[in-house]
């Protein structure tokens, strides 16, 4: 995550006052070290080279090798941070299915009673029938507080895709939200 996003991650998340927060995907702590003011940090890697140098390069946050597809994670957390992977597949379940979806549904799973998911997404996650589910659930259990357009060189440097950043709240829908053009 370029620094310049990893910091914007920081401060909205400070919004919110967490103390226990998690990247359950990650292959950097950039984004969790963002959230400097959070007394608990944890970051899960699925990639063990990738642990292997957060081990050594990140001492002020929890980094732990599981993979959230397959290992059960009991705690819930007031802050999930996490950049799905976009359109990629995996078997998970027996079945081959897209890592983007299922994680982002692995998040809301972590989630404490008013707790917050930054979520980064692919563009489409709010209008692709394929996340209808996703969007479902978000609406009918959650709160959708804010959706943030990224533009395309947010998360590398070379893309041409741009993403969209999603405040996902659990607890009661607010009267209104915010959208936030870029």
């Amino acid at each position: 995550i370029p620094p310049s996003l990893a910091r914007f991650l920081g401060r909205v998340g400070a919004i919110f006052n967490p103390q226990k927060a998690i990247d359950p995907c990650c292959e950097d702590t950039s984004a969790i070290e963002a959230l400097s003011d959070v007394p608990q940090r944890y970051a899960f890697f699925r990639n063990p080279a990738a642990f292997k140098d957060a081990s050594r390069l990140s001492p002020s946050v929890r980094v732990e090798l599981r993979d959230i597809l397959r290992d059960a994670v009991h705690d819930l957390f007031d802050m999930v941070v996490a950049v799905v992977p976009f359109g990629l597949r995996e078997q998970v379940g027996g079945r081959p299915r897209r890592l983007d979806e299922v994680i982002a549904e692995r998040c809301l799973d972590l989630l404490a009673p008013n707790g917050v998911c930054l979520l980064i997404v692919p563009p489409n996650f709010l209008t692709a029938p394929l996340f209808l589910s996703f969007r479902v659930r978000v609406l009918q259990d959650m709160s959708l507080d804010a959706v943030i357009e990224l533009s395309p060189r947010s998360l590398w440097e070379q893309s041409a895709v741009g993403a969209a950043l999603l405040v996902i709240r659990r607890g009661p829908a607010r009267k209104a939200g915010t959208y936030i053009a870029t």
